[in-house]
């Protein structure tokens, strides 16, 4: 049973195995054991966590720029204009570019259902 928990823990993320130590509580000591394991293995809890919260950083950070670059498209600056005015210190600029991708093409779609719904 450990040697099958170690497998299936092994194969996790590092959000996924966060997520499995913070609610241990209740595990068996099989399960407890073998996350200690797996953990060891990536480093060591301290590793574990320090990774963990970049990730948690990256994804509010993704989330921040995501509503201002939002804001901004609504607001009726291009693409470039957007590309130029946000900056950040933890995505890179193929991030940015990817998240004004996705909003104007989102807000476009939106524009363009709204079009066809009013004609008919």
């Amino acid at each position: 049973m450990l040697d099958e928990l170690i497998e299936r823990y092994s194969k996790y993320s590092d959000s996924e195995l966060m997520n499995v130590y913070l609610n241990s509580n209740g595990y068996t000591e099989d399960a407890k054991k073998a996350l200690e394991i797996v953990v060891e293995e990536r480093g060591g809890f301290s590793s574990l966590k320090e990774r963990y919260y970049k990730l948690v950083e990256k994804e509010e950070e993704k989330q921040r720029v995501y509503d201002k670059i939002n804001q901004l498209y609504k607001k009726g600056n291009t693409k470039n204009d957007i590309n130029s005015i946000i900056h950040s210190e933890i995505l890179s600029i193929e991030e940015i570019q990817e998240i004004t991708y996705l909003v104007s093409s989102r807000i476009e779609a939106e524009k363009k259902d709204v079009e066809i719904k009013t004609s008919t």
